[in-house]
Formats: structure tokens, sequence, C-alpha cells
């Protein structure tokens, strides 16, 4: 794996979300793709599935949503999208988040890119969708985490040794 990106809506109904994954040997992530696939789809479990003209296939979890996960390998990179819209979205691209302002501020203060960057109203409405806000432990933190704008986490050190830096930007 040579790097990983996520994203979620949650501005539209129903929520949706991918996950991008490139590796250096596209052929191999062709195969992995293929075969987990027809396993699947021998047992029952899943079913083939074209998105944007590209092959993969499909899960349907009904513990996570109503929507079917989809799988998809292209080029060098899979892409494991909830819903056809946010999977469509994910193989299309889309602006990267070195255009976002917040970001590039949390970039400069943290030193460099951070490994993981979270929008905090955005997480909020995916948490309340879920229903992970009413939890107790949550619902404490509740107040404090709606004062946040956004969360970005970097990792400084080496093999050896490291740490954690995270940033919380507060809205005004």
């Amino acid at each position: 794996i040579e790097s990983v990106a996520v994203f979620v809506e949650s501005g539209l109904e129903p929520i949706g979300g991918a996950a991008g994954i490139s590796s250096s040997d596209g052929e191999a992530t062709q195969e992995v793709v293929e075969t987990i696939g027809v396993l699947l789809q021998r047992t029952g479990d899943a079913r083939a599935a074209r998105v944007g003209g590209v092959r993969g296939f499909s899960v349907g979890v009904p513990d996570i949503g109503p929507q079917p996960i989809y799988v998809i390998a292209r080029d060098d990179s899979i892409i494991i999208g909830y819903g056809r819209a946010a999977t469509e979205r994910a193989l299309a691209g889309g602006d990267p988040l070195s255009g976002v302002p917040e970001f590039t501020r949390a970039a400069e203060m943290l030193g460099g890119d951070p490994i993981a960057y979270v929008t905090a109203p955005e997480a909020l409405r995916v948490g309340e969708a879920f229903g992970y806000l009413d939890d107790s432990g949550i619902a404490d933190a509740l107040p404090y985490l709606e004062r946040a704008r956004y969360v970005a986490v970097t990792v400084e050190g080496d093999e050896d040794r490291g740490a954690f830096k995270v940033l919380v930007g507060l809205q005004r």
C-alpha cells in the first residue's frame, strides 16, 4: 500500500463515503479484487458490479445500512465505497485537500501534511446519522466537540519512536 484517502458525504441523503487505496502493483491490485469478488460471489454474499465503467463487486451489509458496499479496482487503486454515488465520486477523483485553506494552515502548523484531517461539523453529522452521539461518553463531550472546526493529526519521529501531534481548530 502506498497511500490511503477517505471521504464521507454527510450533507446528502443517504450518507455515503469511500476509501481509495493505491498500491505499487496495479496488476496485483486487479487480481486481488477479482479473486475476492469471485470467492464472495460463490458464497452468495456478493455480486458482480460495474461502477463508472469499471468492474468490481458489491456486498450488502445490513448492519451498516441499506446501501451496498462497492469494491472496485482501477489501475493501481482499490476504491471501497458505501453507496453507488460515493463510489462514483471516488472514481472521478475530486479536489485535493491542499486546496482547502484550513487544511493548508493545519499542515503549516503541524510541520507537514496530516495523516488524518476531519472537519468536525461533518463528523458530528455522520455520528448523529449513525446514532453515536447518543452514547453518554460522547454526549458529555458534545459541547466541546461542537466548538471544533477541524481536527488534524500528524506523526513525528522515526521507526523506533514516534509521537502523534493533534491540532484542533476552534470556531470563533
